[in-house]
């Protein structure tokens, strides 16, 4: 595995302005970000990473990737065949699915342009640990946005698309997560993780991109702000904006839940949250909410501990594969 291998992860909460930034970078003539969400780090890294893969295992993975549906939406398609020298490898080691994640991200970037790949998919700040184990020289940049805004995003594009409602217990506490994971980060990466509020980057977006561009050591391109080059990007920030093309930051994001977050929501943000919206200079109020809801959140954070844990433990285990075949025969189809 090649310890120099240079690339940028993208990290964040879902709606919290990891796709745009996405699209900014993309635009850069030097970058090319992954199109997608794939879930490289977040789902295949669980299944397939710390293991000696013997080739039908490294088939299973490659297909895996290769079939999901973000790689098959891709405008650049990356192919089974694209992989032979991996599957064929007289040997193997517990890093070979490192090896596939950066000949997968490097080919990538060989179809498309530039001399530099990147991957954004939500929830990749988790996986920090793990991607600088085996590649060191990576830059990683998250992105945090004001949850309760994000608690309104949520709400809409669940209900929308989804025909699903927010648990806003279980999104208060993958918040909370999420920022001490950023601190986190940033101590133990420093030069090589950064954290930038989407607040600020809708306001100046002039001055967080070439902030970003010096931490990535790469000119300004005034293109980035235009938001056109990346593929797949719809043209707005805002997920109430219809896609227009117009290549807007619009700032009528913020502090959009004073209007449409009802109160007695806000207050378990204000109150779970206190200190992290302090720190990183969100409103935040003391208050009061019923003792009742205290519990509820801590009931509701125990279990959602013990869903991750065994369905880590499932995709570790010998049961994965079985479970994703009865999957696609009696769910997909």
């Amino acid at each position: 595995m090649n310890q120099n291998f240079e690339h940028l992860v993208i990290g964040g909460l879902q709606r919290s302005g990891t796709s745009l930034l996405r699209a900014i970078l993309g635009s850069h003539s030097e970058i090319s970000i992954y199109q997608w969400d794939l879930v490289l780090l977040t789902k295949f890294s669980k299944i397939y990473s710390d293991k000696v893969l013997n080739t039908n295992t490294r088939k299973e993975l490659i297909s895996d990737v290769i079939n999901h549906s973000k790689q098959k939406a891709a405008d650049t398609n990356l192919h089974e065949n694209d992989f032979k020298h991996l599957i064929n490898l007289e040997s193997s080691s517990p890093d070979f699915f490192f090896e596939f994640y950066s000949n997968f991200l490097s080919l990538y970037l060989k179809k498309t342009k530039g001399s530099y790949v990147g991957l954004k998919t939500p929830e990749n700040e988790f996986f920090a640990p793990i991607i600088y184990k085996n590649f060191p020289k990576t830059k990683f940049i998250q992105v945090i946005r004001n949850p309760l805004d994000i608690a309104v995003s949520l709400k809409r594009i669940k209900s929308d698309l989804w025909g699903g409602s927010v648990n806003y217990f279980s999104h208060i506490q993958k918040w909370k997560k999420s920022v001490e994971r950023s601190k986190i980060n940033s101590i133990l990466y420093p030069n090589q993780y950064l954290t930038i509020k989407y607040e600020e980057l809708i306001s100046n977006p002039s001055e967080i991109v070439i902030k970003i561009c010096k931490f990535l050591n790469v000119d300004f391109q005034e293109e980035m702000l235009n938001m056109k080059d990346h593929p797949g990007w719809k043209g707005s920030n805002s997920s109430f904006q219809n896609e227009n093309k117009e290549y807007v930051f619009k700032t009528e994001s913020i502090n959009r839940y004073q209007d449409l977050l009802p109160e007695h929501i806000q207050s378990y943000y204000f109150y779970f949250l206190y200190e992290n919206l302090k720190n990183f200079g969100y409103v935040s109020k003391q208050v009061k909410i019923p003792y009742i809801k205290v519990i509820h959140y801590n009931a509701t954070c125990t279990i959602n501990n013990i869903k991750e844990r065994l369905m880590d433990i499932i995709l570790r285990s010998k049961l994965y594969q079985p479970l994703k075949l009865i999957r696609r025969k009696y769910i997909r189809n």
